[in-house]
């Protein structure tokens, strides 16, 4: 059995957590910090195209470090690798095929 590491302060992905719910979890320890009158710093990132460019490599790596059956490992492979994208706009339909990247709102993305 393979146990994917989800840390629990994640709010993505995850039955009953949200933005709203990390919003509200990190204004509590703001207003907790300032009524002992403790000073408070928040620092905020956000990795640019982490989805776009995760490649091939990188997932199978993860895979294989977390033990994942490999036929189950070569199909989370195959499934990402022989995607399809198509897009529409008006009238005009582009297709295009991927060689790295994630599915922004896959449920796995953020895992891998």
């Amino acid at each position: 059995m393979v146990t994917l590491p989800i840390h629990p302060r994640q709010h993505a992905y995850q039955a009953g957590k949200s933005t709203e719910t990390v919003r509200h979890q990190l204004v509590g320890r703001i207003e907790r910090a300032l009524d002992a009158k403790e000073y408070t710093l928040g620092v905020f990132f956000d990795i640019e195209a982490t989805f776009d460019n995760t490649t091939m490599d990188s997932i199978r790596t993860i895979l294989d470090d977390w033990k994942v059956y490999r036929s189950v490992r070569n199909w989370i492979i195959a499934l990402i690798k022989e995607r399809k994208i198509c897009v529409k706009v008006h009238d005009d339909i582009i297709h295009a095929s991927t060689n790295r990247g994630l599915p922004q709102g896959g449920g796995l993305s953020p895992t891998l």
